[in-house]
């Protein structure tokens, strides 16, 4: 993979030489530990890691503590308040302290997903159309709480 993520990076900076560029990691985008000890070369890249709070815990922070001791730049291009498969009730808890984690290591995150399917992970409630993105009544559990850290 690291030959090929090479090749892009460098396609990617004969074209524009500063723009961040996100590098996908091993096993669901959680090997940045991994990535971490074998690193591409460039500059302005970060490793991608995803997390789901009910169900990756402080292994995963574990991984990303890893990365960071190998002055690795990491991004969080996807997590979920619930289980990995998307569903569950929101680990309220478990999301806090990964937030607390990231914001200590100043990592930035972006939440899955804002989608008015019927899943634990939706930020939208079945049914919301574009119209109510702005109407807190139409958030679910995940929704009202990632809203409410900002």
């Amino acid at each position: 993979m690291k030959v090929y993520q090479q090749k892009i990076v460098d396609a990617i900076r004969a074209i524009d030489p500063d723009n961040l560029i996100l590098i996908g990691t091993p096993t669901w985008s959680q090997g940045v530990d991994t990535a971490s000890k074998d690193k591409l070369t460039g500059k302005n890249l970060c490793y991608v890691l995803h997390f789901y709070a009910a169900s990756h815990k402080g292994e995963l922070r574990a991984r990303a503590s890893t990365a960071l001791a190998n002055d690795t730049c990491i991004f969080v291009s996807e997590y979920g308040t619930v289980n990995a498969d998307g569903n569950g009730a929101v680990d309220e808890g478990s999301t806090k302290e990964w937030w607390k984690f990231l914001d200590e290591n100043n990592i930035s995150y972006v939440n899955w997903a804002i989608e008015n399917k019927d899943e634990g992970a939706a930020a939208l409630k079945p049914g919301t159309q574009a119209s109510q993105l702005g109407v807190d009544e139409r958030l679910t559990t995940s929704g009202s709480l990632v809203k409410n850290i900002f």
